[in-house]
């Protein structure tokens, strides 16, 4: 707590003044003796009541450490509303490989709308990748792979088409430049880049190195020759 010169108290938070709603003053505090005392403190000895002291004296202090909701810039995971994004590739992988794979990070595959869309699609232009949308066979339609109910949707034209019955899962299209993108159908196991997306504050679990092999010993693998 800091005193101004009119006594009313205010909690200090990111060098921004709040009104302070909460007081527990001890009787006849604050006083301000000698016109000298600013800051405030909590006397033990008087249960937690507070009282106003001179601002130079030494005090054991209090630190209250904000939760705020990052992403894990360091490990390619970028921010934008209340998510972190990553695409992944590495490497390709079919719609269900790369749905486990997000799941396994702790997120799930996105999008689900047009803003999210917009953003994506500037992020990871020039390319296709896997987004969470999948054909419904029991129930018909569509549906976001985290069970979101879905919202919006951005086909290309003459899409969804089910090519020879095969395409249940949905891809994304960017442009080059990223500002214009578009859905298609594609069958499942064709193997694309993916998006993977996280709450922020939530850590993505980091897979553990394998081990190295042990020098001496025979690997497991079996070796088939083809002839």
């Amino acid at each position: 707590l800091k005193a101004e010169i009119n006594f009313k108290y205010y909690r200090i938070k990111l060098n921004v003044d709040y009104p302070c709603c909460f007081r527990y003053w001890m009787p006849n505090q604050p006083d301000n003796w000698s016109e000298n005392e600013h800051c405030g403190q909590v006397v033990g000895s008087s249960f937690g009541q507070w009282n106003d002291e001179n601002c130079n004296v030494g005090r054991k202090y209090i630190c209250k450490h904000q939760n705020r909701k990052f992403c894990d810039l360091a490990n390619g995971w970028m921010p934008h509303g209340s998510n972190c994004y990553k695409l992944k590739a590495d490497t390709t992988k079919s719609w269900s490989a790369a749905r486990y794979d997000c799941v396994q990070d702790g997120g799930d595959l996105v999008i689900h709308s047009q803003e999210e869309e917009e953003f994506l699609s500037t992020y990871t232009k020039g390319s296709s990748k896997w987004i969470g949308l999948k054909h419904n066979p029991t129930e018909g339609g569509y549906s976001w792979s985290d069970g979101t109910p879905l919202s919006h949707t951005n086909w290309g034209s003459g899409e969804p088409n089910n090519h020879d019955n095969r395409e249940e899962c949905v891809e994304m299209v960017s442009s080059t430049n990223g500002t214009i993108s578009w859905w298609n159908d594609l069958n499942c196991d064709a193997h694309q880049d993916w998006i993977c997306m996280i709450a922020k504050g939530k850590n993505p679990v980091i897979p553990p190195v394998p081990p190295s092999p042990v020098p001496g010993e025979m690997s497991t693998s079996i070796l088939v020759l083809k002839f």
